[in-house]
This record gives structure tokens, C-alpha cells and sequence, in this order.
């Protein structure tokens, strides 16, 4: 491609507690290197309520048919980032250009205008752990080919913009924006994303409303036994 200036960001309205740059390590020998784009992901993360985070991993992953070392490679550092912040009682999304399909992909999905097509090796399902989430829309491409000027039903595309979402998190919504590749050669891609409330806190809660009742029934039930045992005593006093 030649010189190239770029570069990845990600937005938000909050503040993140950290935004760093993480790079992958592995990259073209010489002399494509000194071509081609030096790949990362941006971690940032926010505060939640309860003292937990919510890290957002944004990832653009090495592009073009020879470069399926290098994204298996890239793939890793993610899983591995992923899994430790989850570990620590973490939210997580992780979302960008991976460059691959995701598992389960089939192009024959899309509505109808696209022409689609595979990129092989797809990631592996076994890449998640159970619990976590691929999520994407099967039915828009996110991605088309540059090798021409994009023509509706002829150019061909695929999808390789997606998200990974902890199990701690439900998906509320999920879409691919069409703007017919207007602007770029990639299609926006939205997530809506909720967090879970954790059965324990919820019977934690419960028992917490339930035993004071429990206390109270307990003291008026001593209350009218003790009255009840007064009156008896003042009746047999009487009579005696």
C-alpha cells in the first residue's frame, strides 16, 4: 500500500479510569513491514457500580490471505486479556475488525442485494469459553471488497466486524447499520448491552427483606402469649 498514516480510537462520553494501547507483537517480516500497518488493540476501562469494571478490548487484527499466523497470534492476546479481566469479577466486550468470520458464518444469510463470500480459517467456536457470546447480525455484510468501485449484488462481502460479550452481560440489542459502503469499505456495527444481576446478590436481597418479618411475627407472638399469660393469673387470683 505504501505510506500509510492511521490509527485506532475509541469514543466514549465517560471518562475511562485507563485507555492504553496494546500492541501485537507479531508482524510482517522484512520487507513487507515496512508497508504495512503495525496492529493493536485499545483497552479502556470504566468503573461500575459495586466496585467492578467494565474493559472494552477494540481490535483491528492483520488483514490479507498470508497473514493467518499472524491474527492467530493476535487472537491469543485477546483470549488471554479477556479471560483475566472476567476473572477478576470483570465486565467484558471486546469488538473491531478481526479480519476473519466469525464461527457459524454463512454468507447465504445475507437479504437479498449481497454478494458474499468466506474468509478462511474462520475462528474456531472453541475460542470462547462456555457462557461467553459471539454477537453479530448474520443477515448484513460488515465488509466488502476494494478491488473495484462497490456495485449492489456484485461486489463481494462478508463479515469481519464483530463482538465477544462476557457472560456477565446480556445483549439487549444488536445490529449492522447499512449505509450501502458509502464512506468506507466496512459497515457500522451497533451493540446494546445490559449487566446482569448475579443470583447470589438477588437471594442475598430476599433473605435480607425476610428476616426482619420474621423477627417482628416472633415478638408479637411473645407479646400476646405474655398478655395471655397475665390475664390467667389475675383470673385465678380473683377466684381464689
Amino acid at each position: 500500500m505504501g505510506s500509510v498514516v492511521s490509527g485506532i480510537m475509541t469514543l466514549s462520553k465517560v471518562k475511562p479510569l485507563e485507555a492504553v494501547r496494546v500492541p501485537y507483537l507479531s508482524h510482517y517480516s522484512w520487507p513487507k513491514n515496512i508497508f504495512l500497518l503495525r496492529r493493536c488493540l485499545i483497552y479502556t476501562k470504566y468503573k461500575m457500580q459495586g466496585g467492578k469494571y467494565l474493559v472494552m478490548l477494540n481490535t483491528h487484527n492483520s488483514a490479507y490471505d498470508d497473514a493467518a499466523k499472524l491474527r492467530e497470534e493476535e487472537s491469543e492476546i485477546i483470549r488471554t486479556t479477556m479471560l483475566e479481566e472476567y476473572d477478576k469479577g470483570n465486565y467484558v466486550i471486546v469488538g473491531g475488525d478481526w479480519n476473519r468470520n466469525p464461527p457459524g458464518f454463512n454468507f447465504h444469510k445475507f437479504k437479498k442485494g449481497y454478494a458474499g463470500r468466506t474468509i478462511e480459517p474462520a475462528l474456531d467456536s472453541s475460542f470462547l469459553p462456555v457462557g461467553w457470546k459471539w454477537v453479530y447480525d448474520p443477515s448484513i455484510p460488515s465488509n466488502r471488497d476494494v478491488n473495484e468501485p462497490y456495485k449492489e449484488g456484485k461486489t463481494k462481502t462478508t463479515i469481519i466486524d464483530y463482538f465477544i460479550v462476557s457472560p456477565n452481560l446480556q445483549v439487549v440489542e444488536n445490529k449492522t447499520i447499512e449505509t450501502d459502503f458509502m464512506y468506507s469499505d466496512h459497515q457500522p456495527i451497533y451493540i446494546k448491552i445490559r449487566a446482569k444481576l448475579p443470583d447470589t446478590i438477588s437471594r442475598v436481597k430476599i433473605k435480607k427483606e425476610e428476616e426482619p418479618k420474621k423477627v417482628i411475627k416472633k415478638k408479637i407472638i411473645k407479646k400476646v402469649i405474655k398478655k395471655k399469660a397475665g390475664k390467667d393469673s389475675t383470673n385465678s387470683s380473683v377466684a381464689a
